[in-house]
């Protein structure tokens, strides 16, 4: 799976080197949202979103879509309920919400983020310990 698709381009290009591979079964891939509307992380508002579902479900046939994956602000709980619902318009009868990846939170607000309804949470603080990025 693939959690981070956020242009329809991407999903193009992804579906193009997926035939050249000779692939047979279809990559699941994530829409990638920017719930927080942050300039320092990536991913489609949520007014995009449909667009960019509606585009690898008719138009890139090697792509499975297979839910939404959020890019928001810490303890972002307004951000989890704008996921949820993007969740709730996107379900079909071939993706239903039993099976609808929902992946949002991290180290520092899973537990809230789970609440929301998410499927998959981002713990790399948990296991690895915090991050120093070094200074550019």
């Amino acid at each position: 799976m693939l959690e981070t698709v956020d242009t329809a381009k991407l999903a193009e290009k992804l579906n193009k080197e997926l035939v050249k591979l000779g692939r047979e079964n279809p990559l699941s891939v994530l829409v990638q949202v920017n719930t927080s509307g942050e300039a320092s992380k990536n991913g489609v508002t949520k007014e995009e979103v449909p667009e960019i579902v509606s585009f690898i479900r008719t138009t890139c046939p090697l792509l499975r879509f297979k839910g939404l994956m959020a890019m928001g602000a810490l303890n972002d709980t307004e951000g989890f309920q704008i996921m949820a619902g993007l969740r709730d318009s996107l379900v079909t009868e071939e993706l239903t919400a039993s099976d609808f990846v929902l992946s949002m939170g991290t180290s520092g607000d899973y537990e809230q983020a789970i609440q929301s309804g998410a499927t998959e949470v981002r713990l790399g603080s948990t296991i690895f310990g915090a991050r120093n990025y070094p200074q550019r």
